[in-house]
């Protein structure tokens, strides 16, 4: 078992992430794949302030999953445009994301 604590996360700045508006946070919880025990390459949390976006991306052969603690938020999976509010998860599986 890991534990962090919040003081050891250590937050990088992603510019325009994968073509985005924007400065994404990114903290790594997991190193991966060492720390996933070789099924995963990354379990991060990502901070988006207002107006902040991730581009569009693809996932094949893995999984990710959101949840939105506040805000809203706006996705495309495979064309399909959806909006979330908080507190929702949503996984996909190898799909064009954004």
């Amino acid at each position: 078992m890991i534990y962090r604590k919040k003081s050891d996360l250590e937050v990088s700045p992603i510019e325009n992430c994968m073509g985005g508006q924007g400065t994404v946070k990114m903290e790594k919880l997991l190193h991966g794949p060492e720390e996933m025990l070789g099924k995963g390459r990354a379990y991060v949390r990502h901070t988006l302030n207002p107006g902040v976006s991730i581009g569009m991306h693809r996932h094949e052969g893995e999984m990710e999953t959101m949840v939105i603690i506040s805000g809203k938020a706006v996705h495309t999976i495979n064309g399909e445009t959806r909006r979330k509010r908080t507190i929702r998860h949503l996984r996909t599986r190898g799909h064009l994301y954004r």
